[in-house]
């Protein structure tokens, strides 16, 4: 049984080693950070719009709180 157990656990290791270095190769090589302009300036006229809901006031009406 604890053999079983330490096999699973070194299958986890490397399963999550092997997510870990592709996240982080994605950070590296990409920029989907960066909003484009266009959205921007969607987000931008979004803002603006009067019928604006706060995440506050959106919590309070899900959670009813």
């Amino acid at each position: 049984m604890a053999q079983q157990i330490a096999k699973d656990l070194d299958e986890i290791k490397k399963d999550l080693a092997f997510i870990k270095d592709i996240l982080l190769l994605k950070r590296e090589s990409d920029d989907e950070g960066e909003l484009s302009d266009w959205a921007k300036k969607e987000l931008s006229e979004a803002r603006k719009r009067s019928d604006y809901v706060s995440q506050q006031k959106v919590k309070k009406i899900i959670l009813g709180k």
